[in-house]
């Protein structure tokens, strides 16, 4: 009797408990609303160690706690979003678990004013807060990637950096940016084995939008094996 070989497809083992096992994954919540923690529970599911990097770290101490609980590794660290303190802190992670494979800019924060009494302070806070920390730990990530193995970015933008909408030119352009970041950095790191995607969801007030679990999920998707042949592509949940 001879056994049954296993189905080559990797697809059929995208959400296995070992999908990610041995993966370093870093979540940029700077510009976060609600998504780090559902994130951080499905990469830990799969086999991941965790780290968050957010204002406020503290916030995150019951997802720590569940990734414990899963048998997993998990951090959360203070960051303001600043070039000097990201750049640090990456290599800090690099330095305590040897590599980093995943990076996931969670670029959601909601951004609103009147074009014309915007102020110039609420201009930068939000470039820095979405467009300037997602470059930040794109390029810190980029360079371990590059001396290790290649790796994976996923930014998770809301529909403004798609969709024109009144009262939020900031927000609309910082997370175009990143959008366009994402295309124009898969082109340029492709070459290194670096994936590049960004998934786009609903803004604040729209009535039908996926919840926070399943955008984890399709967030998840795209930086396991299943996704290995995409790049520079923007998985849109907002239809």
């Amino acid at each position: 009797m001879t056994t049954p070989r296993p189905n080559p497809n990797p697809i059929y083992d995208t959400f296995a408990p070992t999908a990610l096992k041995g993966k370093v994954a870093l979540i940029n919540a700077v510009a976060d609303t609600n998504l780090a923690e559902p994130l951080a529970h499905e990469l830990g599911r799969l086999g991941a160690r965790v780290a968050i990097c957010s204002p406020n770290p503290l916030a995150y101490q019951a997802i720590l706690h569940e990734l414990l609980v899963l048998g997993r590794h998990g951090l959360a660290f203070p960051c303001d979003g600043g070039h000097d303190q990201i750049t640090q802190e990456v290599d800090r992670l690099v330095e305590r678990w040897g590599k980093i494979d995943l990076l996931f800019n969670l670029a959601t924060a909601p951004a609103e004013g009147a074009a014309e009494t915007l102020s110039l302070a609420a201009w930068h806070e939000t470039m820095d807060q979405v467009l300037h920390s997602s470059w930040y730990f794109s390029q810190a990530a980029a360079k371990h990637m590059i001396a290790h193995t290649g790796g994976v970015i996923v930014s998770v933008l809301s529909d403004e950096a798609a969709t024109a909408r009144p009262e939020t030119v900031h927000g609309a352009a910082a997370k175009a940016g990143v959008w366009n970041l994402t295309k124009t950095l898969s082109a340029e790191w492709g070459r290194h084995d670096i994936r590049v995607n960004s998934v786009l969801v609903p803004g604040p007030g729209v009535e039908h939008r996926p919840t926070a679990q399943q955008i984890a999920w399709s967030t998840v998707f795209l930086a396991t094996d299943a996704a290995s042949y995409i790049t520079g592509e923007c998985l849109d949940l907002t239809r």
